[in-house]
């Protein structure tokens, strides 16, 4: 862990004009520079993962950017959010720090802009700046658009960068990206288009967030289409209940639900469950981020041995993931409902 806050210089990051053509790598924190389970507990940054330290893979980024000299960072990582751009930037070294100018969150981003998924954030900034040469380093690939999945070097959460694949993979695209054909498809293997120049109506910040905001409508219809949401009358008839016991359960807390359209929809992972279960876990998921409970509970936990909520529960890990819960509200600064029985 770096040192602390009081100790640290938390220099001015603002907002600032962009040249298109130098090249930027979006950087996230957790699963990339250290293991995911990363927790704010108080004013302190916690990583909850044994034999494993916060940054321990800082220094090999910086070590591959090395040759890169012009490459900028922009943070994508919900640390700018949480903690602000400054303070987040203070957190790296000097060597990574300088390069740092800016980060996808600022203060003028739209109403619930922290419910869009990663990529749509990073893809947002894109937009607003024209850059025209840039990569992504993250260990979420979920909803990736195929024409811009090359540009994203995707870790695991639990190995980030400390993986040789993945430092291979990087070095690849740091290549690419600074060649003379940074516009052809790039050959990693995927069987894409490369990313389109983009066009200056998709500067407007307007038009680039209303865009997200349809998109994030589509993303969740199509949650309905896959299956990994479901309506109250299937909730109900797994759990041998009705509809009106289910919405009764949504407004103590015990569950929620998802709007998708004028209808609420329900995590489909719930129905492998006991209601009682269910209820458990949801009561220490506090706050109103409906949606970063849903990738909750889908996710796979290193602290969990890289399983998921309803694995660690079926397993009889229930305790567990309470406290996993716990520690994911505390981050977001909602204390979880200690000893409610409603």
């Amino acid at each position: 862990m770096g040192p602390p806050a009081s100790t640290r210089e938390v220099p001015n990051v603002t907002r600032q004009g962009r040249d298109p053509d130098v090249p930027v790598l979006f950087l996230d924190f957790d699963g990339v520079l250290h293991p995911d389970e990363v927790y704010r507990v108080g004013d302190k940054i916690v990583l909850r993962m044994d034999g494993f330290c916060l940054f321990e893979w800082a220094s090999l980024l910086e070590d591959i950017l090395a040759p890169y000299p012009s490459l900028r960072i922009v943070l994508s990582t919900s640390w700018a959010r949480v903690l602000g751009v400054g303070e987040a930037r203070s957190w790296l070294a000097e060597g990574l720090r300088r390069r740092v100018i800016s980060a996808t969150w600022h203060a003028h981003c739209p109403r619930g802009w922290e419910l869009f998924p990663r990529y749509a954030q990073i893809l947002g900034d894109v937009k607003r700046h024209a850059h025209r040469r840039w990569l992504a380093i993250d260990d979420s690939g979920e909803g990736w658009p195929s024409e811009h999945r090359d540009r994203l070097v995707l870790c695991d959460p639990l190995l980030g960068l400390g993986a040789v694949a993945v430092q291979n993979e990087l070095r690849s695209k740091l290549a690419w990206l600074f060649s003379e054909n940074v516009g052809a498809t790039p050959a990693f293997g995927y069987a894409h288009t490369a990313p389109p120049e983009p066009q200056q109506s998709d500067v407007d910040e307007v038009s680039a967030w209303t865009a997200l905001l349809r998109q994030g409508e589509e993303i969740r219809l199509q949650w309905v289409t896959d299956g990994v949401l479901m309506t109250p009358a299937m909730l109900a008839e797994a759990w041998g209940s009705t509809q009106q016991a289910i919405d009764d359960a949504r407004r103590r807390g015990d569950v929620f639900s998802i709007e998708v359209g004028e209808h609420r929809y329900y995590p489909a992972v719930f129905a492998r469950l006991p209601a009682e279960a269910v209820k458990y876990v949801c009561q220490a998921l506090q706050g109103d981020d409906v949606v970063a409970k849903f990738v909750f509970w889908n996710k796979a936990h290193g602290v969990l041995g890289g399983l998921t909520l309803v694995e660690a529960l079926s397993s009889g890990r229930h305790d567990q993931v309470r406290c996993v819960a716990e520690a994911w509200s505390a981050e977001r600064g909602v204390m979880s409902k200690a000893g409610s029985s409603s």
